[in-house]
């Protein structure tokens, strides 16, 4: 399979995180394709009380390649609630991912870094930029319950430029089976507030130093 990967550096090897979410793939399973011209979302629920995210991954099948073709962001639950329908809320972290040809695994790596710690249930949305013509591109999704955490039946689909315009999708297979996008989210322990304060401590004494050592 292909990969695409962005990153901030990567996660640190002793914080690479555990899964906190991850839909497993099935041999021989029947993929359903799911497509958008704006934005498809998934609602998690983690398990485990890791928070600070180190690691997304989702299936994708694309017929061309392009830099950043692909837009990764995830929202807090808490947005418009339309009819029962909770929405995506505040934006907490959005970065773009190459596409490659094939079938193909997109990666996006973070640091490990407080500022990437997220609520128990949040919403993954990925969006597909400047499709060119002709070309053909979606998530997979195979008939494989999360062992990792859960997701409420069916996906969000961006259905306009509004905070409310989105619209719940069945996801199910053509024999009516429900399906999952194959997706894997991996997290770390949220650093202790001690940890925190003892790294911004030492990063105030590198700028006094380099203030310091101007003329």
């Amino acid at each position: 399979m292909a990969q695409g990967t962005i990153g901030g550096g990567g996660p640190l090897p002793e914080d690479d995180g555990q899964f906190i979410y991850r839909v497993p793939p099935v041999a021989m399973a029947f993929d359903r394709d799911v497509s958008s011209n704006l934005e498809i979302a998934e609602d998690l629920y983690f398990a485990g009380i890791n928070r600070v995210l180190t690691d997304l991954t989702f299936n994708y099948k694309a017929n061309y390649a392009q830099v950043g073709g692909m837009v990764v962001t995830v929202y807090a639950e808490g947005g418009p609630d339309a009819n029962g329908l909770f929405l995506p809320g505040a934006k907490l972290l959005e970065k773009p991912v190459n596409v490659q040809v094939g079938s193909g695994i997109a990666n996006v790596a973070l640091a490990y870094s407080a500022a990437n710690t997220v609520p128990d249930r949040v919403i993954v949305s990925v969006r597909f930029v400047d499709v060119p013509a002709g070309g053909s591109i979606s998530l997979v999704a195979q008939p494989s319950a999360p062992e990792v955490g859960s997701t409420r039946p069916g996906y969000l689909e961006r259905t306009g430029p509004g905070d409310q315009d989105w619209a719940l999708r069945p996801l199910i297979d053509n024999s009516g089976n429900q399906v999952n996008f194959l997706l894997g989210v991996k997290a770390a322990a949220v650093p202790e507030a001690s940890t925190v304060a003892l790294g911004l401590a030492g990063v105030g004494v590198l700028l006094l130093a380099g203030l310091r050592r101007r003329p």
